[in-house]
Parts: structure tokens; C-alpha cells; sequence
């Protein structure tokens, strides 16, 4: 055996430092080119969502709002619709169809209530 002041077979190997890139302007979505496929790309994830469905919200004042969305979009995304068209906070908002609860992480297509081929009259609630 060895003594503590020899090395052994274990060395250890201490890894340069990294580099840090120089500070610049920033990387922003916006300015990067479109790719020639892009709009094709678009077009398949739209499909995917499958059909348009009609919803007319029934707002608790009386009037009502009409919005195309897709069979495959949740209803969060109804409700940050009406949140951001409307001014109603998300958190208060309660969606009604033929009675029915609409959970928030159900898409469209879960519930068998929602028809595509015709206006789906979703009653709005404010907790």
C-alpha cells in the first residue's frame, strides 16, 4: 500500500471553464425568418384539431357572443377568450352546456354534448 502523499490511479481531472458568450442585442421569436414550409406546418396542426364548432356564450348580462373554435381546443381556452375579450376573470368564470358542467381539461371533443354541425349555446356563469 501506498502513502497518503503518493498518487494513485484515481486522478482527477478538473474541466476548463466555460466560456460566456459576449452580451448582444437578444434573441427574439418574432424576427426569425418564416420557413418556406411553415404555412403547411400550420395548416397540419389545424387539422389535427379537427373540426370548426360554433359557441355562442350567453353572458350573465343578458347578451350573447359568438366564436369559432376547433373540436380539439379545451375549454380553458373558451375561457381565456372570454377573459380576454370580455374583461371577466378567468378564475371566476363558470361554462354551462345544456346544464352541464364544461371541465376546464376537457377538449371540446369529450363532451359528447358539443355538436360541430351546429351553435353550441354555452351559458356563462361568474363565481
Amino acid at each position: 500500500m501506498s502513502s497518503g502523499s503518493e498518487s494513485s490511479d484515481e486522478e482527477y481531472y478538473q474541466a476548463p471553464a466555460p466560456k460566456v458568450a459576449p452580451a448582444g442585442p437578444g434573441f427574439k421569436l418574432g424576427a426569425l425568418p418564416q420557413a418556406a414550409g411553415s404555412s403547411v406546418l400550420r395548416k397540419e396542426d389545424e387539422s389535427l384539431l379537427g373540426n370548426d364548432v360554433v359557441i355562442v356564450f350567453s353572458l350573465p348580462d343578458g347578451t350573447t357572443r359568438e366564436e369559432v373554435f376547433k373540436m380539439g381546443q379545451n375549454v380553458e381556452l373558451l375561457k381565456l377568450t372570454l377573459e380576454k375579450n370580455m374583461g371577466i376573470e378567468y378564475h371566476r368564470l363558470e361554462l354551462y352546456l345544456e346544464g352541464q358542467l364544461m371541465a376546464d381539461p376537457l377538449s371540446l371533443n369529450d363532451i359528447p354534448l358539443v355538436k360541430p354541425a351546429e351553435k353550441n349555446t354555452v351559458v356563462v356563469k361568474v363565481k
